[in-house]
C-alpha cells in the first residue's frame, strides 16, 4: 500500500484548506437555498450548486490524499464509496429533520450522519480488515461528509427547497436522483483520477473539480426546467456554465504550465531489457 498515485501535489493544499471551503461554504449556501422556503419562491436555487461545488472541492482533495497509498482501483471505488455514504446520509438527515419538525436542521444532519458513518468505515477498514493506511479514518470521513453536502446540494438545486417534501417530489419520484448521484461522484472522484500521476499538483486537481462540478451545476439546472420557474431554472444553468467556462480556462492554463515541466523518458523497454 505504499506506492505513490500522485506526485507532489499533497503539499500545496490540503484539509485544512479545503475542509472550511466544504463545510462552511457548503452549508451556508445550502441554508441560502432555504430562502425559497422562507420567501415563497424558487430564485435562490442555484445556491445549492454553489454548495456542491464548494462540497466537490473538499471531497476531490480527499479522495486524493487517500489515494496517493497505491489503491489501485481505489479512486472510483472511493468515489462511489463516497456518495453512497452520501446519499443514505442526505435523505435520513433531511427525511428525519422533517418529520420531528425541524426542516431547517436536514442538510447539518444529513452532514453529521455522513461524517459518522464514513468514520466507522474508516475504523473497520483500518483496524479491522486491517488496511493499515495512514489517516484513514479522516479520508472517509471528510469524503463522506463531502458526497453528502455535494449530494444534498444538487438536490436542493433541483427541488428548489432543503425541505424532505419538496426533495421527494422534485428529485427522488420523478428519478432525478440517480442523475444526482452520478454526476456527484464524478464530481468528486473524477479530478484525482484525471490527474494522478509523478507530476500531479494538488491546484490542478481542484480546479478541475471546479469544473466537474460545474459541469453537475449545469445539468441539475437543466433538470430545474421541470421542477421549478423558467427563472430559477434558467439562472441555475447559466450561472453553471459561466463557473465551467471560467473554471475549463483556469485548468487549460494549469495543464499547459504541468505538461511544459515534465522531460520525455522515451519508449517503454522490452520485456528482454528489463
Amino acid at each position: 500500500m505504499s506506492a505513490q498515485a500522485g506526485g507532489n501535489g499533497h503539499s500545496e493544499i490540503g484539509a485544512k484548506q479545503t475542509a472550511p471551503l466544504g463545510i462552511i461554504g457548503g452549508l451556508v449556501c445550502m441554508y441560502l437555498v432555504g430562502l425559497n422556503d422562507i420567501l415563497g419562491v424558487d430564485t435562490f436555487s442555484f445556491f445549492g450548486g454553489f454548495a456542491a461545488i464548494c462540497a466537490a472541492v473538499w471531497g476531490a482533495d480527499a479522495v486524493a490524499r487517500i489515494s496517493q497509498y497505491g489503491l489501485g482501483t481505489g479512486i472510483p471505488s472511493i468515489g462511489i464509496l463516497s456518495v453512497g455514504m452520501g446519499i443514505i446520509a442526505s435523505l435520513f438527515g433531511l427525511s428525519v429533520s422533517y418529520r420531528t419538525g425541524i426542516g431547517f436542521a436536514g442538510p447539518l444532519l444529513s452532514f453529521a450522519t455522513a461524517c459518522g458513518i464514513g468514520f466507522v468505515i474508516g475504523v473497520v477498514a483500518n483496524r479491522v480488515i486491517k488496511m493499515r493506511i495512514p489517516t484513514l479514518e479522516q479520508a472517509t470521513t471528510e469524503v463522506g461528509g463531502a458526497a453528502a453536502l455535494t449530494l444534498t446540494g444538487l438536490s436542493t438545486l433541483i427541488g428548489g427547497s432543503i425541505m424532505f417534501d419538496a426533495i421527494t417530489t422534485r428529485v427522488i419520484d420523478n428519478g432525478f436522483v440517480g442523475m444526482v448521484l452520478i454526476i456527484g461522484a464524478l464530481a468528486i472522484l473524477h479530478p484525482f483520477n484525471a490527474c494522478l500521476g509523478p507530476d500531479e499538483t494538488r491546484i490542478r486537481t481542484l480546479t478541475l473539480a471546479v469544473v466537474t462540478s460545474s459541469i453537475a451545476m449545469f445539468f441539475c439546472g437543466l433538470g430545474s426546467f421541470a421542477t421549478l420557474s423558467f427563472t430559477a431554472a434558467a439562472l441555475s444553468t447559466v450561472l453553471g456554465v459561466l463557473i465551467w467556462v471560467v473554471a475549463f480556462k483556469r485548468y487549460f492554463r494549469l495543464v499547459k504550465r504541468d505538461a511544459y515541466a515534465v522531460l520525455g523518458t522515451g519508449m517503454l523497454p522490452e520485456v528482454e531489457e528489463m
